[in-house]
């Protein structure tokens, strides 16, 4: 036994070492052609690559265009298309410089290389009276002959010590290759994770220290304001700054070419509200990438820079280790103010569902007040949504046809971060595909799939019967959510001075929900006849207008039908002067609960438990007595609950 692990140990050993010789042949052939074929035929290739991948890897190149679409939201697509495609080609040129550059004569260098007047003038000063210089370097495609300064600068570098922080790789040997490659002119390269030491003393011996500017540093970095949207930012200059006479620069890779390049150089400064240096490098980057195209097609946008708070189990919460955006409030204020982060909802199709989910709605701009609300739904969800303030925009669904989907695509004005989905059809699944989220949610409820949904909540069988805000509630606890839900309701409801009762007398999901027309008659003519209120308003759809108009028993003259005749808005300004709001399990009774307003609500064939009355205003449920029928509400029970309220 132990002869075969020893056995198998010296053939892995011998195939990791096949693996790395046949690695360094690659490189080092790839390495040398690349530096030997002409420049123009390089520069082809990236473009051919970079297309390649652009229309081969849809998920990247989602996130390209999203990037794109939130830094640039005034742009075309045909704008955002075109400079996604050229980012991809310069990723490409990128790395074929990375492998090229090492078998680059210093003569090909100097002659591709050059220095601005800016830069040439400061290295100058610099030479003859040494200070702590710090370089703030982007990501740009050309990032690598950073290194290639004291080539440039003969006279200045043997004297002055310049040093280069970079994160190492895990392979020994390519992590070796680098450092030969890189340090071959005279740059020291200093490992980020225990190389601050030594970035610091270099510092004190008025030397330079350059290191990339990184907007994607995990845990790490400082979570802060970047093109409007929270990226957690490498916050190294903060930290390499720190004595007090140090000067802090950005310097940058103009592209003329493949391996042709201007070094161009900025000092950076503080504005009066700025606390760090991270703050100031961003905000001068996001200058130089909307000022200057060509700077913009050079930088590397299929990077994930602001996935930080992307997870999908945490998103809905603000979590970072070093939150700038929590303790300084002048990153809140331009955050809050751009609203880049977009978070989509899709509502469900029934008024009443869409009221249960209120309490869930009105919490999303507590959790993420840096993101965009966006509603989709229904187009008679807009009047209710613009009276209670609840998102920022609203998209209405086109009109149910053959067209729907086609129609849907007319709706693709922006790419959404996160789109939550609160219907479970294969309709609301298809327009979240359609509409293209890269982060799609919903619940997975048993023996139904959801093949278009990316990240799905599997509906515990314990919480089946849970009442459907709870049941959204832990669906969005396991996104993020921390806050407790509220039941106070949207609006605190006056009683007013004349008596007026409100009947609710439809269902439009489910007629086996509506208590027979008959015991409503029967019960307008009590509540009037006998003085316990002075009017009876009726509401309802289209639909219920023609039922309720047809009956004689509401030919009275202190009985109004409004059925029909009033947008949500106006159903809710109509149910706010009623006393008390009778009703069936339907969408007017959830409304006028959400209002604050006293209601009877009568369940048949559904259930109070999962689709009650959720919000904290008086309420009576009258269950049916005849095996879920709703002719087992009597009209003496009903009766019974409306006065009680109404005392």
């Amino acid at each position: 036994m132990q002869l075969f692990s020893f056995v198998v140990s010296k053939v892995k050993e011998m195939r990791g070492r096949i693996a790395e010789i046949l690695m360094k042949g690659l490189l080092w052939s790839f390495g040398k052609f690349l530096a030997i074929l002409p420049t123009r035929c390089v520069e082809c290739l990236s473009i051919l690559l970079g297309r390649g991948f652009y229309y081969t890897f849809p998920d990247r190149r989602r996130t390209i265009l999203s990037n794109l679409d939130h830094a640039f939201p005034e742009h075309s697509w045909s704008w955002k298309r075109r400079v996604g495609k050229i980012s991809c080609g310069r990723m490409v040129e990128m790395g074929c410089l990375a492998l090229a550059s090492p078998f680059f004569t210093e003569t090909r260098i100097r002659r591709n290389s050059s220095l601005s007047g800016k830069l040439r003038k400061l290295l100058t000063e610099i030479s003859s009276h040494p200070r702590p210089v710090v370089l703030w370097i982007p990501h740009l495609s050309m990032l690598e002959s950073a290194t290639w300064l004291p080539l440039l600068m003969p006279m200045l570098f043997p004297k002055i010590p310049i040093g280069v922080l970079f994160r190492p790789l895990k392979n020994l040997w390519l992590n070796t290759w680098i450092h030969r490659t890189r340090e071959r002119f005279g740059v020291k390269l200093i490992a980020r994770k225990n190389g601050l030491l030594k970035a610091r003393e270099i510092i004190r011996s008025n030397g330079i220290v350059a290191f990339f500017g990184d907007q994607n540093a995990g845990e790490s970095g400082v979570l802060t304001n970047f093109m409007g949207r929270l990226a957690s930012t490498s916050d190294l200059v903060n930290l390499l700054a720190e004595q007090k006479d140090t000067e802090v620069y950005a310097l940058w890779t103009r592209r003329l070419g493949f391996a042709k390049i201007r070094f161009e150089i900025e000092l950076l400064s503080k504005e009066p509200q700025e606390k760090s240096w991270t703050q100031v490098g961003n905000r001068w980057l996001e200058c130089l990438l909307r000022s200057d195209e060509s700077v913009c097609e050079d930088w590397l946008w299929v990077h994930r820079r602001w996935h930080t708070q992307d997870e999908p189990h945490s998103f809905l919460h603000l979590s970072h280790k070093r939150n700038a955006f929590a303790m300084d409030p002048f990153v809140q204020k331009d955050i809050i103010r751009s609203k880049k982060t977009r978070i989509w909802v899709r509502l469900p199709n029934w008024l009443g569902d869409f009221i249960m989910a209120v309490p869930l709605l009105r919490e999303l701009r507590v959790m993420r007040p840096d993101a965009a609300i966006t509603f989709v739904g229904q187009a008679s969800f807009a009047s209710l949504i613009s009276r209670w303030n609840l998102a920022d925009c609203f998209l209405k669904l086109p009109h149910k046809d053959w067209k729907y989907l086609w129609k849907v695509c007319s709706l693709r004005c922006e790419i959404p971060d996160f789109y939550i989905l609160l219907t479970n059809s294969l309709r609301g699944d298809l327009e979240a595909k359609i509409l293209r989220s890269h982060q799609t949610f919903g619940l997975q409820f048993p023996k139904k799939r959801r093949f278009f949904v990316r990240n799905r909540w599997h509906v515990p069988s314990d919480a089946l019967e849970l009442h459907q805000t709870l049941l959204w509630e832990h669906f969005f606890r396991s996104m993020g959510m921390r806050e407790e839900i509220s039941r106070v309701p949207q609006e605190a409801h006056m009683r007013p001075d004349a008596r007026v009762v409100g009947f609710v007398c439809g269902s439009s999901n489910m007629p086996e929900k509506r208590w027979p027309i008959a015991y409503w008659t029967q019960l307008a003519l009590r509540l009037l006849n006998y003085g316990h209120c002075e009017k009876i308003v009726l509401f309802g759809t289209p639909q219920d207008a023609a039922i309720l108009s047809s009956c004689e028993e509401f030919s009275n003259k202190r009985i109004i039908n409004l059925a029909g005749k009033t947008d949500l808005n106006g159903l809710a300004e109509a149910l706010s002067r009623c006393s008390v709001v009778m009703g069936n399990d339907t969408g007017g009774a959830h409304l006028a609960n959400a209002l604050g307003i006293p209601t009877v609500v009568f369940y048949g064939p559904t259930s109070s438990q999962r689709a009650g009355l959720f919000f904290d205003a008086p309420h009576i449920a009258l269950h049916s007595m005849g095996k879920g029928t709703m002719e087992g509400i009597s009209v003496d029970r009903a009766e019974e609950g409306v006065l009680l309220l109404l005392s």
